[in-house]
């Protein structure tokens, strides 16, 4: 087991028993009611049911390996790790998941969430599972904080629950990204991908931590646009606007599991526009982006675009307010 560090020497760490539900209860009940005010009164009244329930940690403690955080006796923390073979209506029966994690509010900041996500994560491996997963909630900021760091990344959304959205986050003990049965794929984007790409931009909101556009701020439909499939998953898009005779590239994203020279899944976008460039007669191709994107803007570099103030933008390029850095490409002398 993950021993905590010297600035938790007060704290003591354990598996669970059925002697500690009433604890349990207690600590499950007074984590999760900070989120009460996010949630529609029916839906945290249902949340505070299931969570007093009884039979809720019995059927936990029989199947889970739990563990607990204690300062002074007091349970101040908890996760459970459910292993492969029980499968949950989110989760496949090959997966290993977490649930349940919860810290006392007043023993915050002391990195008791993230040692139990680490000692769940332990035993998984020690279980030799090839899967962990979770889910978790628009409003649990400081987890999926937690979870990223650790490695976990967005899977999917799922259907709404409690008056919230839900995504699951899954972390792959054997390899880095998700095997893949079928190649990525560019296809022209329809409203059936709107589901994926939201989710995509949502993954990349929470990696930058800052917001693609300011609230308010609505862009035209693209022109031109298409995402990159694995399979019905969408893990890059790119957009073309045509404005008097330039182009405006948009929307250009990849999954940061999908990133890198080997996998050339930005290449194949990015050449995806440029043949849609030569085809409508664009001889320049304008792009905004944000600071923080430092691979990228090193991408845009190495594909010939080079960087130019906003005094050298045309009058009628529209860009998305939180852009801050411009880029110009002359597609021409790139074919040259």
């Amino acid at each position: 087991m993950i021993q905590p560090n010297a600035m938790q020497e007060a704290f003591t760490w354990r598996a669970a028993n059925s002697g500690d539900i009433p604890r349990l209860i207690e600590l499950g009940i007074v984590a999760y009611s900070a989120y009460a005010p996010f949630m529609p009164a029916e839906s945290f009244a249902k949340m505070k049911s299931n969570i007093g329930n009884e039979e809720t940690w019995k059927g936990l403690l029989a199947k889970a390996h739990s563990f607990v955080c204690l300062h002074n006796d007091k349970i101040v923390g908890m996760a459970f790790l459910v292993p492969s073979g029980n499968p949950w209506d989110i989760f496949p029966a090959e997966w290993a998941y977490i649930r349940m994690v919860g810290v006392d509010p007043d023993y915050k900041g002391q990195g008791i969430a993230k040692i139990l996500m680490k000692q769940c994560v332990a035993r998984a491996r020690e279980l030799n599972e090839t899967v962990v997963a979770l889910h978790t909630s628009e409003r649990m900021h400081a987890a999926r904080h937690i979870y990223e760091a650790m490695g976990f990344t967005i899977l999917k959304e799922i259907e709404p629950r409690l008056g919230m959205r839900y995504w699951v986050y899954t972390l792959e003990l054997q390899g880095e990204n998700r095997a893949r049965s079928v190649p990525v794929v560019i296809v022209d984007y329809s409203n059936e991908h709107q589901r994926s790409v939201q989710l995509l931009m949502d993954t990349v909101n929470s990696e930058f931590g800052m917001p693609l556009a300011y609230p308010g701020y609505t862009p035209r439909h693209p022109d031109h646009y298409w995402v990159a499939l694995d399979g019905d998953v969408v893990v890059g898009s790119v957009a073309l606007n045509v404005e008097n005779g330039f182009g405006v590239l948009k929307r250009m994203f990849v999954h940061k599991d999908y990133r890198g020279k080997e996998k050339l899944i930005a290449q194949q976008l990015l050449d995806t526009a440029l043949n849609r460039c030569h085809d409508v007669g664009v001889d320049t191709l304008y792009l905004g982006t944000m600071y923080q994107f430092i691979a990228a803007q090193k991408f845009y570099i190495r594909a010939g675009f080079e960087k130019i103030s906003v005094d050298q933008l045309l009058d009628t390029f529209q860009a998305n307010p939180v852009d801050t850095l411009f880029f110009r490409l002359e597609i021409s002398q790139r074919n040259d």
